[in-house]
């Protein structure tokens, strides 16, 4: 679920093209697996080319209804092979208030600090992430020689054990990780 007023029903403004019933049949498998007892998540992006803040407020709504074990809101990044991929990323700032309004409505929930906040901050990315009310850390294990054919977007961070440690230390927590 990209957002709460879902890309494919502002196809046209993105030239995109997509399935009505997409949204529908999404929310209603996440629901299924709930009712099967399995933890779910979801997640959406921000600073999608065309979003609203009102988009926003959609999304953290849904997603709090959704009672999600996880929920991800990364900064949009733009991937070069894709309709977007000459689109301005989403802004980092932005995507941090909302994880804060996020850690608020959803506090049982898991927020990851994410690998795109790293590749568009790799400063400070996850280290703000977390103090933004984020709680997990995803690091990356994909080989180096098999990266190339993962690229979900251009300039993606590699997120290893050594930078999830120094951004837990620099938002002031602390941590059992074993000292590589």
């Amino acid at each position: 679920l990209e957002e709460g007023t879902p890309l494919w029903q502002r196809q046209d403004e993105l030239n995109l093209m997509s399935n009505d019933d997409q949204a529908d049949e999404y929310l209603w498998a996440v629901n299924r697996l709930a009712e099967l007892g399995y933890e779910v998540g979801s997640g959406f992006m921000v600073g999608v080319p065309g979003q609203r803040p009102e988009s926003l407020v959609d999304d953290i709504l849904l997603v709090r209804d959704m009672r999600v074990a996880m929920c991800g809101a990364g900064p949009f990044v733009p991937q070069a092979d894709t309709p977007l991929g000459r689109q301005p990323r989403g802004s980092t700032e932005l995507c941090l208030r909302v994880m804060a309004v996020l850690r608020l409505a959803l506090p049982w929930a898991n927020l990851p600090a994410t690998t795109a906040l790293a590749s568009l901050r790799p400063e400070d990315g996850q280290r703000q992430g977390l103090a933004a009310g984020g709680n997990v850390l995803m690091p990356s294990f994909t080989p180096a020689a098999r990266r190339a054919a993962y690229r979900i977007y251009d300039h993606k961070a590699v997120v290893d054990m050594d930078a999830v440690r120094r951004a837990i230390a620099g938002a002031g927590l602390e941590h059992a990780l074993p000292e590589a």
